[in-house]
C-alpha cells in the first residue's frame, strides 16, 4: 500500500505548537530546560522556549530517517551534559518510537525527569507522548513547511 502525503503548512505547524503549549500550561507544569531532536524537533524547541519562556534548550542529533526509508536510531550527537532537573524532550514525529526508546534510556542515566512532546503522533508506538499537537493516519507520510519547496 502506498504512502499517502500529508502536507503540514506553517498555520497547521503553530496551530499544533499551540496546543502543545496550551496543554503544557493547562498541566501547570514547568521545565527546566528543553532537548530538541535534530532536526525536526529543532522547530518545535524553539517555538516552545519562546512561548514558555525556557531559555535552556539543547540538541539531540539523532537520525532515523533517509529519505522515507526507516532506520535503526543513529545517535549523531548528546549534549555533554544538561542543566534543570525537569526535561521537555521534543520531536516533530512520534512515529515507531526507537528514538524516544533509545533516548529514554540515555535519560534514566541522568536521572532527571522527562517528559515528551511531539508535533505529530501517528499511533503506532507504545510510547506515549505527554503533549501531542495533532494525532495523524499511521500509514501517511507527513511532509512538514520546512521541507516543501
Amino acid at each position: 500500500m502506498k504512502q499517502s502525503d500529508l502536507n503540514i503548512s506553517w498555520q497547521d505547524f503553530q496551530l499544533y505548537v499551540d496546543k502543545i503549549v496550551s496543554d503544557i500550561k493547562e498541566a501547570g507544569k514547568k521545565y527546566d530546560v528543553i532537548v530538541g531532536v535534530a532536526r525536526g524537533g529543532l522547530f518545535l524547541a524553539g517555538y516552545l522556549s519562546y512561548h514558555l519562556g525556557i531559555k535552556e534548550v539543547d540538541i539531540v542529533n539523532v537520525q532515523t530517517y533517509s529519505d522515507r526509508k526507516i532506520l535503526d536510531p543513529r545517535v549523531l550527537d548528546l549534549p555533554k551534559k544538561i542543566e534543570g532537573e525537569r526535561i521537555l524532550l521534543v520531536d516533530d514525529i512520534l512515529d515507531s518510537g526507537k528514538t524516544f526508546t533509545m533516548l529514554a534510556e540515555w535519560m534514566g542515566q541522568t536521572n532527571k525527569h522527562c517528559d515528551r512532546a511531539v508535533l505529530i503522533d501517528k499511533g503506532k508506538s507504545t510510547i506515549v507522548a505527554e503533549y501531542v499537537g495533532k494525532k495523524v493516519d499511521p500509514n501517511c507520510w507527513v511532509v512538514y513547511p520546512w521541507e516543501q519547496e
